[in-house]
Order: structure tokens, then C-alpha cells, then sequence
């Protein structure tokens, strides 16, 4: 009889394990390697599973705020893997959020044991260091001049990256964009760093840190996620885990930081603030008990009228709007908590052999598989899907139920799959040319992009969108079944084919 091996499940490779942590913990591959004091290039190699130097691990699980042994061996008990005997393990300090995060960094527990050199101790990972040849005095000094004087930060802060807009433009050293504008009812060209921005959209106010802190951030993810594009479209293929999880990472947030998502959230504030204020103010004697402790801990002005601030509750009307660090830490900080909805799902990469794709000034959508189906729809539901096209030919279907696979699309499905991005936008359309085709269910075929402005239907849906973000908020969506809503998106969806 011949004895059955035990099937292990199978192991987390390290680099694998890196690309997790990183994600999880807001970096930059470049941040991580400032935070752990090597080079950028080591924190790409081990990445890429190429043979790095084993000494850099150390000050890598410091960086990452996680024990060594945990870096190395994976997630595990440590008195299984006979690490350490699990009596002499305890809770640690917590982890200081991270440097230069602008508030929006993420705290990890350590742990602290007195385990042997022979193994990989559960220690608390060794402070990370400065990088060599650098003058932390030196640049205190420069960031205080550049500080003080306002020179270098940019103002012109994209929602969608100028890299990503020029993969729809017909030549990329001279981009020019062809763009919607559904609100304005008008048609133009433009240069991708001319669209998809506001005026300090990621400017911050807080103390210690530079104003564009969260711009520089982003900027630096985006630096490392248009190779990751690159190879993608140039392939076809989302077999390379680290430029898959690199290119969802972004998607994510593109997902939760654009202006219609901080319109919803501007108007859900305003709708719970006004519905508490009222319902306080409707009792007179708890109402004034509430403003006068108010007062009297410095909450509140001195000579605040509390008959004429109740009667203002319930009156008269309130628009509250969220500050943009406050937008930025909700957003940013949900990204880690999102990323897991899109990396676990299969994906349909869709290839145009006719006609070219379109993107949006809210370029990722989420809609319901079955098109019948109405109602808040959410990112970890199942029988949902996410879109998401990466160039003017390559487009990204996503669902818990698919089976990964390459498509390629005539030009009636090209059309259906603009169709559904356009849906999405918030007001303006991005093509390559004018001559891009869509094909709603009300079209009874594919039509010129020409046309688009003259389709009703699509103008109704955009001016709802921008003119009525309390409807929007009143019916959010959720990320799962009971869970604290999130809010993503808010049109009803129609399935693609």
C-alpha cells in the first residue's frame, strides 16, 4: 500500500509577500526604499523574485512594520514553525504612522520576544535607516527654503493621470486628446495635462507637513505603475502578479479620489449633519442644555444666540463640505481595505481589432452582471463587474465568477464597451478621434461619437449626475452586505454582452 502525501497548500513567494505589504501600507517602491534606507532598485529585484542581498530584509520588515519572521516565512503561528515558543510572545508598541504620509498612513502592531540568533526572531524590526551619502540636516534645510518661499509645488493636480490619458491619443510625443464635454455640450482638443484636474485637489492643510505632500505621493505611484501599463498593453496579459496588483492598486484609486465621489460625500455629511442638527434642535430644553456645555468647553462662542441658531436648524437649509484633507485621509485610506475586491476577481482583457476605446473623466465603472438588476451595487458583491479600459485597444473586464481570458472585440462590441464607460463619466469623454463608436440599448445599433451630444438620454443622466449628488448619496453603495457603506457609484448599469 502506498502511503498518500499530505497536499501542503501552496507557499507564498516572498516576493509576492513584499508586493502584499507594500500595497497594504500606501508605498511607493521609491518610498519604501527611502523609508528602509536601500535602493530603489533592490526593492525591485526582490519584487521580480531575482536574488537580492539578505541583509537588506531587516530593515525592510522595520519599514513594512512587521517582524522579520513574518517577512520571511509568511503568516503563521511562530510556535508551529518552532520560530519561537509561543509563551514568550506578547504584543508590542504600536507602529508610528509612517513619515511623510501627511496624516494617511497606516499602523501596524509589532511584536517583541527574546528569541535565539538560530532562528528568525519575532523582534521588533530594526529602525530603519538613512540612506548613505545623505544629510538629514541638509534636507531639513531645503524642505524649510522650498517651504517658505512656495517655489516647486505644482497647483494643476490630476483625478486622472496625464500618463494614462495619453494611451488614448493617436501619438503619444505629441498627445492630443478629443474630448466630450457633456455638461458644456460642446467638442474640442486638447493636451492630456489640460484635462481631468482642479486647482489643488490634493493640496493639504496640516501641521508638519508640506502642502503637497499627497500630490508628490501620488505622483510617485503613478512613476511606477506606467511601467507596469506599459508591459501590460504591450502584452496583453495581466500574467505578471506585481504589474497585476500595480495596475489595480491604481484603479482603486482612481475609484475613490474624482470629484463626483467627494460631491457624494460632501452631500452625504450635509444630509446626516442636518438631519441630527434638526432632530436635537425639535427639543428646546435639550437643545440648549447641549449648546451651553458646548459653550462652556470652548466648543462654541461665548455669545452664540441659541434660540436663533435652533430656529436657523430648523428652517433654513445647510450645504457642508468635507475639507480636502479630510476627503483625501477617507479615500486614501480605504484604498488597502478595496484592493483585495479587485485583486481576487478573473479577468477578461478585451483587445480592439475595430475601432477604438474611450475613457471618461471617471475612467473605472462598476455595474451589476445582470443588467435587470437594480439598486446600489457594491464592489465585493458578487455578480458584479468592474471596467476598466487601459488604452485607445485594450480594455480590462473583471468579475468573481469569470475565468481569465483574452477577447477580442468587432466594432459592435467595442461600441457597447464605450457605451458603458460613457455611462460612467462624470461630464467629459475622452477619444482618440471623433470617429468613435458607442451603442446603447435605446440606439438599436452602434453610433458616430458625433452624435453623442445630441443623444438625450446620455445628456439627462450626466446633468442628474452633477446637479443632484444628494440623490446620489442617499442611495451609496456598499463594499459588502451589511458593512459600513462606501460610497463608488450611483447610475443604474446596463450589462455589456
Amino acid at each position: 500500500m502506498i502511503a498518500q502525501r499530505s497536499r501542503r497548500p501552496p507557499v507564498e513567494p516572498l516576493s509576492a509577500r513584499v508586493l502584499r505589504y507594500r500595497i497594504a501600507r500606501g508605498y511607493s517602491p521609491r518610498d519604501l526604499a527611502s523609508a528602509a534606507g536601500v535602493w530603489p532598485g533592490a526593492i525591485r529585484r526582490l519584487e521580480s523574485g531575482r536574488p537580492v542581498d539578505k541583509r537588506l530584509l531587516s530593515p525592510l520588515a522595520g519599514a513594512l512594520g512587521v517582524p522579520l519572521c513574518r517577512l520571511v516565512c509568511g503568516e503563521h503561528s511562530c510556535a508551529q514553525r518552532a520560530c519561537v515558543p509561543a509563551s514568550r510572545l506578547d504584543p508590542g508598541p504600536e507602529l508610528p504612522r509612517r513619515r511623510g504620509s501627511g496624516g494617511l498612513g497606516f499602523t501596524t502592531p509589532l511584536h517583541r520576544t527574546g528569541a535565539s540568533a538560530n532562528v528568525w526572531p519575532c523582534t521588533e524590526p530594526e529602525t530603519p535607516r538613512k540612506r548613505r551619502g545623505q544629510s538629514l540636516g541638509l534636507q531639513q534645510r531645503r524642505d524649510r527654503r522650498r517651504k517658505s518661499s512656495g517655489m516647486g509645488q505644482a497647483r494643476k493636480h490630476h483625478y486622472v493621470s496625464q500618463f494614462y490619458l495619453k494611451r488614448f491619443t493617436a501619438n503619444p510625443s505629441k498627445p492630443r486628446l478629443f474630448v466630450v464635454d457633456i455638461i458644456e455640450r460642446k467638442t474640442f482638443t486638447a493636451d492630456p495635462k489640460n484635462v481631468a484636474f482642479e486647482k489643488d485637489f490634493h493640496t493639504i492643510d496640516v501641521s508638519g507637513q508640506p502642502s503637497d505632500v499627497v500630490e508628490k505621493m501620488l505622483a510617485r505611484i503613478e512613476g511606477d505603475v506606467a511601467e507596469a501599463f506599459k508591459r501590460i498593453v504591450n502584452s496583453c496579459s495581466l500574467s505578471n502578479e506585481n504589474d497585476r496588483a500595480q495596475l489595480l492598486h491604481f484603479a482603486t484609486i482612481l475609484l475613490v479620489n474624482n470629484p463626483a465621489q467627494r460631491a457624494i460625500m460632501n452631500a452625504l455629511v450635509t444630509l446626516l449633519m442636518t438631519t441630527s442638527g434638526r432632530e436635537q434642535a425639535s427639543d428646546p430644553a435639550t437643545f440648549t442644555a447641549h449648546v451651553q456645555e458646548m459653550i462652556a468647553t470652548g466648543g462654541m462662542p461665548p455669545d452664540t444666540d441659541i434660540e436663533e441658531l435652533r430656529r436657523s436648524l430648523l428652517t433654513e437649509n445647510f450645504d457642508i463640505s468635507m475639507g480636502t484633507a479630510s476627503h483625501l485621509n477617507v479615500g486614501l485610506n480605504n484604498v488597502p481595505d478595496l484592493l483585495p475586491y479587485l485583486l481576487d476577481r478573473k479577468w477578461h482583457i478585451y483587445r480592439a481589432v475595430e475601432g477604438h476605446f474611450v475613457t471618461s473623466d471617471r475612467p473605472v465603472s462598476l455595474m451589476w452582471a445582470d443588467p435587470s438588476r437594480t439598486g446600489p451595487v457594491g464592489l465585493g458583491l458578487r455578480d458584479t463587474r468592474v471596467l476598466f479600459p487601459l488604452s485607445s485597444t485594450i480594455a480590462i473586464y473583471g468579475g468573481f465568477e469569470l475565468t481569465n481570458d483574452v477577447i477580442e472585440l468587432a466594432l459592435d462590441k467595442v461600441a457597447a464597451v464605450n457605451a458603458r464607460t460613457i455611462l460612467n463619466a462624470t461630464r467629459q469623454v475622452y477619444a482618440r478621434e471623433s470617429d468613435f463608436m458607442y451603442a446603447l440599448q435605446h440606439n438599436g445599433g452602434p453610433r458616430d461619437g458625433s452624435a453623442l451630444l445630441s443623444d438625450q438620454y446620455v445628456v439627462r443622466r450626466a446633468e442628474r449626475a452633477n446637479g443632484d449628488a444628494l440623490a446620489a448619496a442617499k442611495s451609496q453603495v456598499r463594499v459588502v452586505s451589511g458593512a459600513d457603506p462606501k460610497v463608488l457609484d450611483w447610475l443604474p448599469h446596463e450589462e455589456l454582452f
